[in-house]
């Protein structure tokens, strides 16, 4: 499973830990159906994505989908926290999220409980 719901203990916030290898097939099956939800009711989405030590990248048919999933929600997010130590990943999320129509911030694992913070904040 490659991502793994958390329980972030906040209203209206969810979280997912990133682990292994992200596939096409990871998005359909787990971030889709959320997002269909959100989508369909009106409601925008704060969500907390935490890359796992053993994040092992995205295959590049995930790359396709993120791109489609990005395009397909942009609206439907109103925050969104990343949580990492992988500087490569840290940068793309800095560099995109000066044009996204969403908060988007990049915390350090040791930072996670500024990131809930973040992610909740009014």
């Amino acid at each position: 499973m490659t991502f793994v719901n958390m329980d972030l203990e906040l209203d209206g916030c969810f979280g997912f830990e990133v682990k292994d290898k992200v596939t096409a097939e990871d998005y359909d099956r787990f971030l889709v159906p959320i997002f269909n939800g959100f989508q369909s009711q009106g409601e925008k989405a704060r969500v907390l994505f935490s890359f796992s030590s053993d994040f092992k990248g995205f295959t590049a048919s995930a790359l396709l989908k993120d791109f489609i999933f990005g395009i397909k929600y942009l609206n439907t997010f109103d925050r969104c926290a990343i949580v990492t130590d992988l500087a490569w990943l840290a940068k793309i999320t800095v560099f995109f999220s000066r044009i996204l129509p969403f908060k988007a911030k990049v915390f350090s694992s040791q930072d996670f409980t500024q990131a809930k913070q973040w992610l909740s904040a009014n």
